[in-house]
């Protein structure tokens, strides 16, 4: 594995990751060949919607949710960059889609890895080019049998 530092903020009250799970998901993705994220520090951030919300009116000028949103980093500093995922997001669209809610996680977590990596999703080109690179990613992740066991807590307590 790499030696790459991540350090995930698990921020949402409803979210349980067992320990080195998301950072497992990270290194592995890094080792994918047709993957080159920038060297240096990765930072991850699991999030509500509203502080989602929140980022991405403050630096985005949009004040809504959404998925994912990754900053670049600069590697003259030791940092890659950071990935903010919206738990409330993949909970909602797996409920809705009769998915897996850790899956759709896990495929927030690449599909900002892969932003870091230079895949971009604004044109019907870049979006499906993003498309095969995430499932690329999740199929990558399959093979190593490295899906983190991200819970929905349904209730507090």
């Amino acid at each position: 594995m790499t030696s790459r530092s991540v350090d995930i903020c698990q921020d949402h009250p409803k979210v349980e990751l067992p320990a080195g799970e998301g950072e497992r998901v990270l290194h592995l993705l890094d080792q994918h060949p047709d993957f080159h994220c920038p060297p240096g520090q990765l930072s991850i951030a699991i999030i509500t919607d509203a502080e989602i919300a929140r980022v991405h009116g403050e630096f985005l000028q949009d004040p809504t949710p959404t998925d994912v949103i990754t900053f670049p980093g600069d590697p003259a500093e030791d940092f890659a960059g950071e990935i903010l995922v919206s738990a409330d997001t993949a909970y909602r669209y797996a409920r809705e889609n009769e998915g897996d809610f850790g899956r759709e996680l896990t495929l927030y977590l690449a599909h900002g890895f892969l932003h870091l990596c230079g895949w971009d999703d604004r044109t019907p080109e870049q979006r499906k080019a993003m498309k095969k690179a995430e499932e690329t990613a999740l199929r990558w992740l399959t093979e190593k049998n490295a899906f983190p066991s991200f819970t929905w807590k349904e209730t507090l307590p």
